[in-house]
């Protein structure tokens, strides 16, 4: 799991130095820890007669998946490998919950992986305080462009140990370096930071203000839309613990918020985006998110039900195949540059319709519901449920502006659910 959270690093590294073979293997380790030891789970699980109605549970709304991607991907005539394919980037991060219930059934393994991941928080969080200095150093210190590599730390070590072809994303909002630490992506580190502090909120009877507010700094440091609405909807839950309404209120109240964010500000009508709207995202007069949301609503339109199958739009498996549905909706040039729709749901309801919708829903739904049965179950209120299901919002919010095939996001997360949710021994 320690490894998932630097993949991209250590594929960046082997692909720079045209190991490509190297790049693929390590790219697809999450996938091929799913394929190798589910089996291996399920035989465990088997010998675990009390949490069958648990698993039995759980594995509903999943198979409720599977089974919608194969009829839209059998009605819609589309190749079976494509379909499968599509089937798994909704569902293999879930299916860890399995294969950590599987192998760890102790409070105690909870407890000491999120040490571990603690001290890799505050190791994250100290490089990224020193790629912030840095690169606001040698922007307006020593007046470097911002498209220079060097102004940003990761890709000047990096040059100087030979390894040119590194290059970090310089994102900058409000004259501050969004940095990513040794994440991916801004959002990612935010993200991450945000819930290693969820789960020391709510788990840890006696707090240290400055793991907390170090772990703050790291939500703060990745200027992250997300990642600062998610800290104020954890702050919140954690204010308002005993008093359940006024989580709800704030729920409300933030998903209203992101709602109006989201709310289109342009008067381009839709006979001009169908028209132009390749055109205008290119010269900067449409955002790709407000285009790729408009093409998703057209596929949708007309697949409503079962959507145009898995694998076939916005995902890595429709770019990797090319999917004639691109051509066919005038999408693909604008979609080769970003490679992803950042939208969870627009993709959704284009590939599986508004049943696979539902049956998304559902899963979320039904893990929520088995947080909470775990919580009111376990007596000794270790508080480890009840931050799972507050950070379950926090994706949530997340899944308005991107997608979930982010295994330093997904893959944690599901690990801990899987070990909260199997646990019965301390």
């Amino acid at each position: 799991m320690i490894y998932i959270l630097f993949q991209y690093r250590f594929v960046q590294v082997s692909t720079a130095l045209n190991n490509l073979d190297l790049s693929t293997f390590l790219n697809r380790i999450d996938e091929l820890t799913v394929v190798v030891f589910l089996p291996i789970a399920f035989i465990k699980l088997l010998n675990r007669r009390d949490q069958y109605r648990l698993y039995f549970v759980l594995s509903i709304p999943i198979i409720g998946l599977i089974s919608t991607g194969m009829a839209s991907g059998f009605i819609n005539g589309n190749p079976l490998k494509i379909t499968l394919l599509g089937i798994f980037s909704y569902i293999k991060f879930f299916l860890l919950i399995f294969i950590y219930a599987a192998f760890f059934d102790k409070r105690d393994d909870m407890k000491r992986l999120y040490k571990i991941f603690l001290i890799i928080s505050i190791l994250l969080i100290f490089i990224a305080l020193l790629q912030e200095v840095w690169a606001l150093y040698s922007r307006y210190i020593l007046d470097m462009d911002p498209v220079i590599p060097d102004t940003y730390l990761i890709s000047y070590l990096f040059n100087k140990f030979g390894i040119p072809d590194i290059e970090e994303i310089g994102n900058w909002r409000f004259y501050l370096y969004r940095t990513p630490s040794m994440l991916s992506h801004y959002n990612l580190f935010g993200l991450f930071c945000l819930f290693v502090l969820s789960i020391y909120l709510f788990a840890y009877n006696k707090k240290d203000p400055f793991v907390i507010a170090f772990l703050t700094l790291g939500v703060l440091l990745s200027i992250s839309r997300v990642a600062y609405t998610g800290l104020l909807f954890v702050m919140l839950a954690r204010t308002f613990d005993k008093m359940k309404w006024r989580i709800i209120l704030s729920i409300i109240l933030i998903s209203l918020t992101l709602l109006v964010v989201s709310l289109k500000t342009d008067t381009i009508s839709e006979a001009e985006m169908q028209k132009r709207g390749s055109y205008l995202v290119r010269q900067n007069k449409l955002s790709f998110r407000e285009y790729a949301m408009f093409i998703s609503n057209q596929v949708w339109k007309d697949y409503p039900l079962l959507g145009a199958g898995p694998g076939m739009f916005g995902g890595d498996v429709a770019y990797k195949y090319n999917s004639p549905i691109y051509e066919e909706y005038n999408f693909y040039e604008v979609y080769r540059e970003i490679r992803s729709l950042d939208q969870l749901w627009p993709q959704l309801l284009a590939e599986m319709g508004i049943i696979g919708g539902m049956a998304f829903a559902e899963l979320i739904i039904t893990i929520f519901v088995l947080l909470l049965i775990k919580e009111r179950s376990d007596a000794s209120g270790h508080g480890i449920p009840k931050a799972l299901g507050v950070y379950t919002v926090v994706i949530l919010f997340y899944t308005f502006g991107g997608n979930l095939n982010n295994p330093a996001l997904l893959y944690p997360y599901c690990a801990f659910l899987g070990i909260c949710l199997g646990s019965s021994k301390k």
